[in-house]
């Protein structure tokens, strides 16, 4: 991927056999590898740099059943600085709060989230309204073909 000026942004440079990119350039110096389970959940990530050297080590940790990710410690290999991200779910599987090294953040959703429930409620409904409206259509094109095949034998 290219940016306007054609500089290079992202590039992938290998795969695994799950089709998830396993090495990509960033940049026009910065390597990342990708490390996977074998769920295919990322496991960590490690930048590195021409002339620099490792760049930054980053780890996640999932919950292999529900899918969600539980932390993401941040290790910088630059002044070892190590910051983690910890996610905090709700009954739905939904994200409801982020942590950074104990500081907490703002509510990621608030309560500006639709309840599941009333969601497929509305959903069904509207589903129930396209399927009236998909009849009352057939209906019409079923008369207007009626009244062409009485004006062609008319005619």
């Amino acid at each position: 991927m290219k940016y306007i000026t054609d500089k290079l942004i992202w590039q992938p440079n290998a795969y695994n056999v799950r089709g998830q990119v396993t090495n990509y350039l960033r940049g026009t110096n910065l390597v990342t590898q990708k490390y996977y389970d074998g769920y295919g959940f990322q496991t960590g990530d490690l930048t590195s740099s021409t002339g620099v050297g490792t760049y930054a080590y980053n780890s996640c940790d999932f919950d292999e059943i529900k899918w969600n990710l539980l932390s993401q410690p941040d290790h910088l290999a630059i002044g070892f600085n190590c910051k983690t991200r910890n996610f905090t779910y709700d009954s739905f599987n939904w994200l409801t709060h982020e942590t950074i090294s104990g500081n907490s953040l703002q509510s990621v959703f608030g309560n500006n989230r639709m309840n599941l429930a009333e969601n497929d409620a509305m959903l069904l409904k509207k589903i129930e309204e396209l399927t009236l409206y998909i009849l009352q259509q057939g209906k019409k094109i079923e008369n207007l073909e009626t009244e062409l095949g009485k004006l062609k034998e008319n005619k």
